[in-house]
């Protein structure tokens, strides 16, 4: 653990999330109902995947911590990533305008400013709780991440489609969490947690050069951008976007469902790292420990 990671990650945190909370409050004085039936909508969907996450062999086991880490990532990604989007989204887009690219500037406004900010809260969160020390923490710690923005994003277009609705907010709000969940499910979920799984295997392999750890998060860090960068294209042609959807979406979910299951076998199969109760100073302590001493993995 680095106490300067940990320090940085807390006020980061205590900065993100007055931001998120004046954006709901500015939501539920627009539409009132909608934000409101979203926010329950976001906090149920949140403890579901948690509950499910929490029932996997590659969720971090140990006694004590574990609400802290839960509250940061999901903090980070609901409200440092939107303070990160919204202090760097519109250069990011005015970029894609200057290079006379149009069709790219959803992407470049999505992925450029958003992935970057969501991988930067998994290494800062893996760096400051201890007991993260194995590469599928780090892909369980982007998901957690990434359900973080998945929320708040669902939860702000769903506000706005209930505004934008011609009758209701609320039928505009249930139409839009509908679209998103179908089209998309837990899209950032996914895309994080291959960034997190990246930034796992560079901090958490043994006897892997630096070279080795750069191409890990390049690769899977890339992996993710690029996904992110491809869903947010735009095409001219109305056919092309049902095109375009169709392979990053066989892309995407493939590939977390690849690291899934190579994380849930290789979480199965480790039996080499465990924690004491205590620090252990000498092997003379070891042994007086008693043999039911309950040790965490």
């Amino acid at each position: 653990m680095s106490k300067l990671f940990r320090y940085t990650m807390i006020i980061a945190v205590l900065v993100g999330v007055p931001v998120l909370l004046i954006d709901v409050v500015v939501n539920l004085l627009l539409a009132p109902s909608a934000t409101a039936a979203s926010l329950a909508i976001a906090a149920v969907l949140t403890i579901v995947v948690l509950a499910v996450l929490r029932k996997t062999p590659i969720w971090p086991r140990w006694s004590s911590s574990s609400i802290g880490w839960i509250l940061c990532a999901l903090l980070w990604g609901a409200g440092v990533s939107l303070l990160i989007v919204i202090a760097s989204g519109l250069p990011a887009m005015d970029l894609a305008l200057a290079l006379r690219w149009e069709q790219s500037v959803a992407s470049f406004g999505g992925a450029w400013p958003e992935e970057p900010a969501k991988a930067l809260g998994v290494l800062f969160i893996l760096m400051s709780f201890p007991r993260f020390y194995r590469p599928w923490h780090g892909f369980m710690v982007g998901m957690v991440v990434g359900l973080g923005f998945d929320m708040m994003e669902n939860m702000l277009y769903g506000t706005m489609g209930g505004m934008m609705h011609a009758s209701s907010d609320m039928a505009g709000m249930l139409d839009t969490w509908g679209l998103r969940l179908v089209f998309g499910p837990l899209l950032h979920t996914g895309l994080t947690g291959l960034a997190g799984w990246g930034i796992g295997l560079a901090l958490f392999v043994g006897a892997k050069p630096l070279s080795w750890r750069i191409r890990a998060v390049a690769l899977y860090f890339g992996a993710a951008f690029l996904f992110h960068f491809a869903w947010n294209y735009s095409w001219e042609e109305e056919w092309m976007h049902y095109v375009q959807f169709a392979i990053v979406a066989i892309a995407l979910y493939g590939l977390w469902a690849y690291v899934w299951v190579r994380s849930v076998r290789a979480a199965r199969a480790d039996d080499t790292y465990v924690h004491t109760p205590q620090a252990l100073t000498s092997v003379r302590q070891l042994e007086l420990e008693p043999a039911d001493t309950p040790i965490s993995d």
